[in-house]
């Protein structure tokens, strides 16, 4: 269904539409972030359940996700006002809508790549998606965060290979007292003569 739009709309709105427009062929990023294991917790629950060992929270990647622009057009919102809406109706390779609304009048889009927008948008804190331009800042900030949990990984690597180690070592201990026990019961001077012992009550 084919819906008309208010000329007159456009006619006051037309400076911020241009806005919108110059991201037409352009590409915007999302920042998401993930669990490298996807089953931790149910998986957390049968380590425990078995008194074995997990970390104490899942492992997290963050990722850019891109969005290419390639449609842009406006219409009426659930409010009868209008919005523009990018890729309308248009899904990832994966399946993941990538569709995005925004009001006419508030035609900045893309947010400026800080700490607190993107832990805002990572942690779900923001009423509607945030969106960034730069592709070289969004991309650099998620790979700091990125670098920080690899290094907390392999902080963790190091610690457990050290326990491990630890724990050959002991096994190597235990062994080596059974084996010496054995060899002081196998030695001895066989030329001694037998020994008597007399208990008088």
């Amino acid at each position: 269904m084919n819906q008309q739009i208010n000329v007159s709309v456009i006619a006051d709105k037309r400076i911020l539409m241009e806005k919108f427009g110059v991201l037409f062929g352009k590409r915007i990023f999302k920042v998401a972030k993930a669990n490298t294991q996807l089953d931790y917790f149910e998986q957390k629950r049968k380590i425990e359940e078995c008194n074995g060992i997990i970390t104490n929270r899942p492992i997290v990647r963050y990722m850019v996700i891109p969005i290419d622009i390639t449609s842009v057009e406006v219409e009426k919102d659930i409010d009868g006002g209008y919005e523009i809406v990018l890729n309308k109706g248009l899904v990832s390779v994966d399946n993941q809508s990538i569709e995005v609304h925004c009001p006419l009048d508030n035609p900045i889009l893309t947010r400026k790549v800080t700490t607190d927008v993107l832990a805002d948008a990572l942690n779900d804190k923001t009423k509607s998606n945030t969106f960034f331009s730069s592709a070289e800042g969004v991309s650099a900030e998620i790979n700091r965060l990125n670098e920080k949990e690899n290094g907390r990984v392999n902080a963790l690597i190091e610690s457990l290979k050290r326990q491990s180690g630890i724990i050959e070592q002991t096994m190597t201990a235990n062994s080596n007292l059974v084996n010496e026990y054995h060899r002081q019961l196998s030695t001895g001077d066989t030329d001694q003569k037998d020994v008597h012992i007399t208990i008088e009550a």
